[in-house]
C-alpha cells in the first residue's frame, strides 16, 4: 500500500484535531506548542480520549487541548523522575557487581575470564565490545591506564566496567554463573530470592531507561519484558501482587523496592505521589494502578520520611 499523506502545517494540524472534536479555544497558544513539539507525538496522548475504532477518530465528549496538554506534561516529568531514578539504581547494581566479583575472586580483570559465563560466545563478542569501546574512550582514568600499564593490556573492572551500558551491565549479569557465590552475594544484598529475578528487573529498567531517554510516552505503555513480582522478599515489598506486569505500577513497585536499599533516605516515593496528585484527572488505571494501592504500608509516607523531606527542601 502506498503512503500518501501529505505533510501537514501547524494551522493543518489545528484544524485537524479541531474537525475531529478537540477543544482549542487559544489557537496562538496551540501554535506555538506544535512549532516546538512534534504533532505526532502528541498524537500519542491523544489517543485515550478517541473513538480509536472509528477512522475519523472523533474526540468522546467535550476534551480540550489543555486536558491532553496535562496528560503530555505529566509524562514528561513522570519520565524525568525514572530516569533519575533508574540512574542511582544503575550505578548501586553497577558497584556490587564490580566489587563483589573483584573482591570475592581477588582479581582485577575476572570479568575477562570466560570461567564465569555461562555461554562463552556471548562472553567472548562481549569482551571484544568492551575492548573496542575502551580503546575509543574519553574517559580519563581509561586514559591514563593506557598511557600507564602494558600488562594486562585493558584496564581493570572497576574502570572499564564504569563506562559500559546499563544494557551491556545487563547482559553481562545474566551471563554469569548463577552458582557462583559472587553473584548469589548480589542477589541476596537486594533481598531477592533467586537471580532470575534480578535478571529480569535489571532488562525492564534497562528498557524503561532507554524509554525515558528517547523521550518517548511511558505512562500507559505496555512494559516488556514483563516484570517479575516476587512473592517473597527479605525486605518490605507491596502485598498485592495480582497486578498487569506489562504495566508502569508494577516497576514502580520495584524501583521502590531497590532504592529503598540503594539509598534508604530517598525521596521517590513522596516525588512520585506529588507528581500523582498534581495531575488529579490522570487515569491511574491506565497505568497499572490497583484501587486501593495507596494504602500498602510500602507506599505510606512515614513521618520521619516526611520530616526529611522538608528539611531537605
Amino acid at each position: 500500500m502506498q503512503y500518501a499523506k501529505p505533510p501537514l502545517s501547524v494551522r493543518d494540524q489545528i484544524s485537524l484535531l479541531k474537525t475531529r472534536g478537540l477543544i482549542i479555544t487559544d489557537e496562538e497558544v496551540a501554535e506555538h506548542f506544535f512549532y516546538n513539539n512534534n504533532y505526532y507525538r502528541f498524537r500519542g496522548y491523544t489517543y485515550p480520549f478517541q473513538n480509536n475504532t472509528d477512522p475519523s477518530q472523533l474526540f468522546i465528549g467535550s476534551v480540550n487541548f489543555e486536558t491532553v496538554l496535562d496528560l503530555y506534561n505529566f509524562d514528561s516529568e513522570f519520565r524525568s523522575l525514572i530516569l533519575y531514578t533508574i540512574e542511582k539504581i544503575e550505578i548501586g547494581l553497577r558497584t556490587q557487581i564490580i566489587y563483589r566479583y573483584a573482591v570475592g575472586h581477588k582479581n582485577s580483570h575476572w570479568h575477562f575470564d570466560p570461567i564465569h559465563f555461562t555461554d562463552k560466545t556471548k562472553h567472548s563478542a562481549a569482551i571484544l565490545k568492551l575492548c573496542s569501546d575502551s580503546k575509543n574512550s574519553n574517559e580519563e582514568f581509561i586514559k591514563h591506564y593506557y598511557k600507564t600499564y602494558t600488562n594486562p593490556t585493558e584496564p581493570p573492572c572497576w574502570s572499564s566496567l564504569e563506562t559500559v551500558t546499563f544494557g551491556y551491565l545487563s547482559n553481562l549479569f545474566s551471563n554469569l554463573n548463577s552458582k557462583d557465590p559472587c553473584k548469589k552475594e548480589i542477589v541476596t544484598y537486594f533481598g531477592l530470592p533467586s537471580a532470575h529475578i534480578l535478571e529480569n528487573w535489571m532488562h525492564c529498567l534497562n528498557n524503561i531507561r532507554n524509554i525515558c531517554a528517547h523521550h518517548s510516552r511511558l505512562w500507559n505503555r505496555t512494559i516488556a519484558p514483563r516484570i517479575i513480582m516476587p512473592q517473597n522478599t527479605h525486605y518490605l515489598f507491596v502485598k498485592n501482587k495480582k497486578v498487569y506486569t506489562n504495566k508502569i505500577y508494577a516497576v514502580l513497585c520495584c524501583i521502590q523496592y531497590m532504592l529503598n536499599i540503594i539509598d534508604s533516605k530517598n525521596d521517590f516515593k513522596i516525588q512520585l505521589i506529588k507528581l500523582l496528585k498534581k495531575y488529579p484527572n490522570l487515569k491511574l488505571k491506565a497505568m497499572g494502578f490497583p484501587e486501593n494501592w495507596e494504602e500498602e504500608e510500602f507506599w505510606k509516607i512515614t513521618l520521619s520520611e516526611a520530616i526529611h523531606f522538608s528539611k531537605s527542601k
